[in-house]
């Protein structure tokens, strides 16, 4: 459907391709949400650092150049890529990717965090912060399941990297 709306952006078609995408997604939500969404328990592989916020006005070029500012301050040699996406309705995020493993991934967890919350633009908003791997980010973006992730991130990054 997807490669429909692609192919033919402006077909008569297109409105309806669109209804259909919506609701083939939102049903594949219902599905996974109950059967119980099961994030995987593997972290040996690259990770991304994620910063979930609000949408509201301008916010999301804001949170996206300070990552861009911290990145550069702090983890320049790393060559990091920063990027936005809209989570949905009420949610949107910037990724930064890539860190080649769990304890890099923690370690910028772990530096942001702790400068975020007194520096500008960070300190203004509310947000949350996590680091996922790419199969469990896949997951969590299709499902867009917060707060189940940040359950599993607790149970499964924090306990162990107090």
């Amino acid at each position: 459907m997807g490669e429909f709306i692609k192919k033919y952006p402006d077909g008569s078609l297109k409105p309806y391709a669109d209804q259909l995408l919506n609701a083939s997604r939102a049903l594949q939500q219902k599905i996974e949400k109950a059967k119980g969404i099961r994030f995987i328990a593997s972290f040996k592989e690259p990770h991304f650092f994620v910063l979930v916020y609000k949408v509201s006005d301008k916010v999301v070029d804001i949170m996206s150049a300070g990552v861009e500012s911290f990145n550069k301050a702090g983890f320049k040699e790393q060559r990091l890529n920063n990027s936005n996406l809209v989570l949905n309705d009420e949610f949107a995020l910037t990724m930064v990717t890539q860190f080649p493993d769990r304890d890099a991934a923690m370690s910028y967890f772990d530096d942001f965090n702790a400068q975020a919350s007194t520096t500008r633009p960070f300190a203004l908003y509310k947000f949350n912060t996590f680091v996922i791997t790419k199969d469990n980010f896949d997951i969590f973006y299709r499902t867009k399941a917060l707060d189940e992730y940040l359950t599993f991130f607790d149970r499964n990054y924090q306990t162990k990297n107090p």
